[in-house]
Formats: C-alpha cells, sequence, structure tokens
C-alpha cells in the first residue's frame, strides 16, 4: 500500500519574523496549496531578554485550532548554550507534523507582546503534495 498521498512533492521553507509591533496578532507561516500541505518543523529564535510563549494554530473557514503553545527562552538560536526550540516537536499525541487541507493557514502569534527591539525569528520546513 502506497503512501504517495502524504509525500511531499514541492518543498516548502519561509522565514517568518514577530516583531513588537505586531503584537499579538497572528502571522501567516504557510497557505496550503490546491492538493494540501504539511509542515514539518518549525524552528524559532530569538533576541528578546525574556522567554516568550508562541502559539502554532490553523485557520479554515473562519475556526482556529491552536496545536501547539512553546516557550521559546530567552535567546534561543544565539548561541550553542540556547539552541533553536522547534516549535511542532511537543505537539501532543506523538505527530510528527501538521497536515494542512486547502484554504487552510498555518500561524502563529506570541502570547504577550516582544519588547521595542525584540525580535522572535520562526523558519519553516515543510513541503506541499
Amino acid at each position: 500500500m502506497s503512501l504517495y498521498t502524504y509525500d511531499e512533492r514541492h518543498a516548502v521553507s519561509s522565514v517568518v519574523q514577530i516583531a513588537a509591533a505586531d503584537g499579538t496578532s497572528a502571522k501567516t507561516l504557510m497557505n496550503a496549496q490546491i492538493y494540501g500541505s504539511r509542515c514539518d518543523a518549525i524552528l524559532a529564535s530569538s533576541t528578546s531578554a525574556s522567554a516568550h510563549d508562541v502559539v502554532v494554530s490553523v485557520a479554515n473557514g473562519g475556526y482556529v485550532v491552536a496545536y501547539v503553545a512553546v516557550s521559546v527562552p530567552a535567546g534561543a538560536g544565539g548561541s550553542a548554550a540556547v539552541p533553536p526550540v522547534d516549535l511542532l516537536a511537543s505537539i501532543p499525541g506523538g505527530l510528527s507534523g501538521i497536515v494542512l487541507d486547502y484554504n487552510s493557514v498555518l500561524q502563529a502569534h506570541v502570547v504577550v507582546a516582544l519588547g521595542a527591539g525584540e525580535t522572535l525569528t520562526l523558519g519553516l520546513q515543510g513541503g506541499d503534495f
């Protein structure tokens, strides 16, 4: 039996930055394509002096479902001592990624806005079916 339906045909990568001016508004990480898409990893790094909780959710048809909330430590990704955080590593149920159907939008937001001059950078890896 083939799992061809879940084999990614086109690689997708993107980088999204959340800044103080964004407040707690959701930022789009990925728009699902006509045959669907999958997000395999979201790596988070931060220039903030304090930890920030990041919520990863899927929006479709006016509904938003939060998949995971992860704390990104201060200075994550800035040194070997504080590496970037894979936001999808702690998805409940042992899932290895998020599969999106057509018209779904993968998004992320911080729970508390960043301070002036601080940024949180999210790097996504995935693919389209």
